[in-house]
């Protein structure tokens, strides 16, 4: 379990300030121990607990507030257990009505900066509600985003979502799902060609999938740096199903 509730993201450009401030309080102030669980805990300067506090209540409920409007049923909702992650994320658990109206049901949520997740999947939670994600996404995917790797990643990341956005206007333009992905190149749909091949010079596999009144399903992966299935680190396959981790990931491994 993590240790703080509501640990405050800095800025680069504010690291420098900050950090003197923390300097001069320590030299000028000396915080008093309490005890808890045994171990002495230093205080922070009541200053500091000040500035901290209204900015973690106003982040959790600015999610707390989107989430809410994402379900189908708004009445008698409850939230408990939030914490705070790296990247501005917080999960927790909300209770709200059933389907029927009569009973009520608990369910996990996750919820950044740019998404918003009811009902989370198994992947999600592990990732996004860890305090080492790159790590964690490494160990359940075997994709790595660090060293070497976090170039690759980066242009996977990027052409994902063109390529995401780019079937979504076809889709749109066209009621009917691109057979293959170099249809993407007739038309003003927000592709060119170097963002349907991936970083080893290989097109990216694609199928089309349901379309019609559903929401338009298809598959959309990279093999890796082999160009085989399986396989870790430059060599994993990367799916459109992940862009939204690897996203992540891959802005917590560029702070």
């Amino acid at each position: 379990m993590p240790e703080s509730r509501c640990p405050i993201h800095i800025p680069r450009d504010r690291l420098r300030s900050v950090a003197l401030l923390i300097w001069h309080s320590a030299s000028t102030h000396t915080p008093r121990p309490f005890y808890r669980s045994g171990k002495t805990v230093k205080r922070l300067p009541l200053f500091l607990t000040v500035i901290l506090l209204p900015a973690c209540a106003s982040l959790q409920s600015d999610y707390e507030d989107r989430l809410l409007r994402t379900l189908p049923n708004q009445r008698e909702v409850t939230f408990g257990d939030q914490v705070i992650y790296p990247g501005k994320v917080m999960c927790g658990a909300y209770t709200t009505l059933s389907s029927n109206g009569f009973s009520k049901v608990t369910r996990r949520f996750v919820v950044g900066p740019d998404f918003v997740l009811g009902q989370p999947t198994d992947i999600e939670k592990k990732v996004y509600c860890s305090r080492d994600p790159v790590s964690a996404f490494r160990e359940l995917t075997g994709i790595s985003v660090v060293e070497g790797d976090f170039t690759a990643m980066s242009k996977i990341s990027r052409d994902l979502a063109t390529i995401d956005g780019a079937i979504l206007v076809y889709y749109n333009t066209n009621a009917t799902l691109p057979r293959k992905l170099n249809e993407l190149l007739t038309g003003e749909y927000g592709a060119n060609e170097g963002d349907l091949i991936d970083p080893w010079a290989r097109p990216y596999h694609y199928e089309s999938g349901l379309a019609g009144r559903t929401t338009p399903q298809f598959t959309l992966e990279t093999l890796g740096a082999d160009g085989v299935r399986g396989g870790t680190g430059a060599d994993a396959d990367v799916s459109y199903d992940q862009a939204g981790l690897l996203r992540h990931v891959l802005s917590i491994a560029a702070e």
